[in-house]
């Protein structure tokens, strides 16, 4: 066993789908942000061990 936790860098995979729905339109703004949180949500689950695909779904 390691003294340290072992970390990703997933920034890219968590900023990708919310820079493809907000394309720099304010109106986009609320959707991205939702999107952005459901990845950081899913990554979290994974850096648990809790992470489901059933996760993927939106809102999930």
């Amino acid at each position: 066993m390691l003294p340290w936790a072992l970390a990703f860098s997933f920034a890219r995979a968590i900023q990708q789908p919310a820079l493809e729905l907000w394309q720099g339109k304010e109106a986009n703004v609320s959707n991205a942000q939702q999107a952005l949180l459901h990845r950081a949500k899913c990554n979290w689950a994974a850096r648990r061990g809790e992470y489901k695909v059933a996760m993927e779904e939106m809102g999930a």
